[in-house]
């Protein structure tokens, strides 16, 4: 990390973030209506760190092997990943990220994908990461808004599957980017092979809870109430501490979207619950939700127990979902993470693949057996995932 003989970057990035944040150092001392900490982190995501530094923050071990551009329809560049290994590939994995923060927190998860011989492709959403930065308009979608957030992820669907034809094409969706991709398939549920969706749960839910607030109410402000006391405003992320500073501390992650892009968000909730437009999935296209069971944004699984009853309703033929016990908000970052990769293998595992059969690698995955301590790196120890088991699982 060092560069020209002279202090490593990431000396820089502590230095800068204990100079600059120092509440973060007390946090627990936080409390409901101790503004100061959330006054430091719009600060801190407002000025950002020196670009030198900014750009050695996101990277770790499972950098991306290419990144690249492409211009969106209104003109904005698009900042793209993509991860790939020298195998052959199988699959194409799509991820659309969640809100306020950026491509590169799914390294991990990439990784491990990629080792199944799959290819991994991912963009940084308008008003995020490094699309972003340039203009430092974090949390702005721009003119466009969330609509066409969506476009760009079509837009690199369209770059994916020239690359790769004939591989089965994955969409991935976390959080916000879940609720991006419930609106992709409302239009595009031809273009791809299957449906993940993290963190996820009903719009008009989610939009509920801004309701009682002003006009232009951010339900954001509502996710961590529930962990109260905590130990810090986004507590309601993940039990992994580490995971919830490391988001904290990552320059390129933000808490919430402008009034404007938040209303462009929270608007889209009216078609993504119509039943007409729901119907307009192609029935066979399957689909997996996983959840934690404490997840705000899934209303605790009632909002999510309500999406899959949409889409049964609309006719979905193939629906699959895992619920963890005492999960947050990203269950790709949480303490039993290592098992929910599994299973999210598991179910890849499971979509058709034309003529030829998925390797036997990612065959092993077979839901509900075997251990995935022996096929990942970064887990936590077994006591700890052990406690996480699928509160429900079917198919």
């Amino acid at each position: 990390m060092a560069s020209g003989g002279g202090p490593s970057h990431l000396g820089e990035i502590m230095r800068y973030l204990f100079r600059e944040m120092p509440l973060l150092t007390q946090r627990q001392n936080y409390s409901p209506g101790n503004e100061p900490y959330i006054s430091n982190m719009k600060r801190y995501s407002e000025q950002r760190i020196p670009t030198a530094v900014q750009s050695e923050a996101s990277e770790t071990a499972t950098e991306p092997s290419e990144r690249f551009r492409f211009t969106s329809a209104d003109g904005l560049s698009i900042a793209c990943v993509k991860w790939s290994g020298a195998q052959e590939v199988h699959g194409v994995v799509q991820i659309s990220h969640g809100l306020g923060e950026h491509i590169g927190r799914y390294g991990e998860l990439a990784k491990a994908l990629v080792r199944e011989g799959l290819v991994v492709y991912g963009n940084d959403h308008r008003g995020h990461g490094l699309t972003a930065r340039p203009a430092n308009r974090f949390g702005d979608f721009g003119p466009g808004g969330f609509d066409q957030l969506v476009e760009d992820m079509v837009s690199l669907n369209t770059i994916a599957r020239r690359a790769h034809p004939g591989n089965p094409h994955i969409l991935l969706g976390h959080s916000m980017g879940s609720f991006a991709a419930q609106q992709f398939i409302l239009d595009h549920s031809d273009l791809i092979h299957g449906l993940a969706l993290s963190g996820s749960g009903t719009l008009d839910g989610l939009a509920r809870l801004a309701q009682p607030a002003s006009a232009g109410g951010d339900p954001m402000e509502s996710m961590n109430a529930a962990f109260e006391p905590s130990r810090t405003p986004f507590d309601w992320l993940s039990r992994d501490r580490a995971e919830v500073d490391a988001f904290i501390e990552d320059p390129l992650c933000f808490e919430s979207l402008s009034a404007r892009s938040m209303e462009s968000f929270l608007h889209a909730s009216r078609r993504l619950a119509e039943p007409r437009e729901l119907r307009k999935v192609r029935g066979e296209l399957p689909l997996y939700v996983f959840s934690g069971g404490e997840d705000p944004i899934g209303q605790r699984l009632a909002g999510v127990r309500e999406l899959i009853e949409r889409y049964r309703s609309a006719g979905a033929a193939s629906i699959t979902h895992d619920f963890y016990a005492g999960g947050r908000h990203e269950m790709l970052h949480e303490l039993n993470r290592c098992e929910v990769t599994a299973n999210l293998l598991a179910w890849i595992s499971g979509i058709p693949k034309g003529t030829q059969p998925w390797p036997d690698e990612l065959a092993l995955y077979q839901r509900g057996t075997g251990s995935s301590r022996a096929i990942f790196t970064n887990c936590p120890s077994e006591s700890v995932a052990s406690t996480s088991k699928p509160l429900a699982r079917a198919v």
